[in-house]
């Protein structure tokens, strides 16, 4: 993750190295409320080919984080948490 200001952040990742013969169909960014709580859908569904969100109206006294789901013919699966 990259910061860009107190109250924007860069979300990047990598695509999986071994997808496990399924290729990804798509990515989710989820973000918590900043306090700890429970993660909820920060945008709409991105392209498989999307790897980087700017997150915009952080607020600066909060610690955010944040995960991606990618999704697959198989199923869903999450990131760690960063």
């Amino acid at each position: 993750m990259q910061s860009t200001n107190s109250t924007v952040t860069n979300v990047v990742w990598r695509q999986p190295t071994d997808v496990g013969g399924c290729p990804i169909i798509d990515y989710t960014l989820m973000i918590d409320d900043g306090a700890g709580g429970n993660f909820t859908q920060y945008n709409s569904t991105l392209l498989d080919s999307v790897f980087k969100v700017a997150v915009s109206g952080l607020t600066r006294t909060l610690t955010y984080r944040f995960k991606v789901v990618s999704r697959n013919q198989i199923g869903s699966t999450e990131s760690n948490v960063v």
